[in-house]
């Protein structure tokens, strides 16, 4: 337990749902318009679309949950997720047909506005 009286299994569990794993699908969209706006409104190449992401790191491996994410392009995409990786705490983005893919159901929505700041970051320093 820890001095809140919570133990960290339910801490985990109340952060991970209010990022977005129970979030309704019209909240995920309107975030990932929200960052796909902001990373464009700097000249990065961004657009909101749909993807599978797995559940639980793949504890289960045949689980898939479809909802919307943001895929960047224009730049070298292991490189970006390499520098996002980088900074503290790492920002992890999963790398599919030559983009980045921003999945938000990972991200406290209270952590929308520095994603953003660290996403135009690594952007410049792993533009093509």
């Amino acid at each position: 337990m820890n001095p809140a009286g919570v133990s960290p299994i339910h801490a985990v569990r109340r952060r991970a749902c209010s990022g977005g794993l129970g979030a309704e699908e019209g909240t995920l969209t309107a975030r990932c318009d929200d960052l796909a706006d902001a990373l464009t409104s700097e000249g990065v190449t961004a657009t909101v679309t749909r993807a599978a992401g797995v559940p639980g790191g793949g504890v289960a491996p045949d689980a898939t949950i479809d909802g919307p994410v943001v895929r960047i392009t224009g730049v070298r995409p292991g490189e970006l997720a390499r520098h996002l990786r980088a900074q503290r705490p790492p920002v992890v983005v999963r790398v599919a047909d030559d983009a980045a893919v921003v999945d938000l159901r990972t991200v406290d929505e209270a952590d929308d506005a520095t994603l953003v700041d660290r996403l135009i970051t690594a952007t410049q320093r792993a533009t093509r």
